[in-house]
């Protein structure tokens, strides 16, 4: 899949994280930048500056709240 828009965002590949996943960062302080891997040496790399890091940080902490709503209002039975 390759992807490229006028937008701010280029996308060019698609990730799945679990609990088992590798993430490491190094923050590059002369380019003002943080680069996430996601998945070890061989995995997919992101590279944000401090404002596009505070919007992840913003999405994902509204993503684990929903998905814990969510999951808490699943009925007893229906819970794996």
């Amino acid at each position: 899949m390759a992807y490229v828009s006028s937008s701010s965002v280029q996308v060019s590949a698609w990730v799945g994280v679990d609990g088992d996943s590798t993430i490491t960062y190094r923050i590059y302080p002369d380019d003002d930048t943080v680069e996430f891997t996601l998945g070890g040496r061989d995995g997919l790399g992101m590279q944000t500056d401090e404002a596009g890091l505070r919007q992840c940080v913003a999405a994902f902490t509204s993503a684990l709240d929903a998905f814990e709503a969510a999951a808490a209002s699943q009925p007893a039975d229906c819970a794996g």
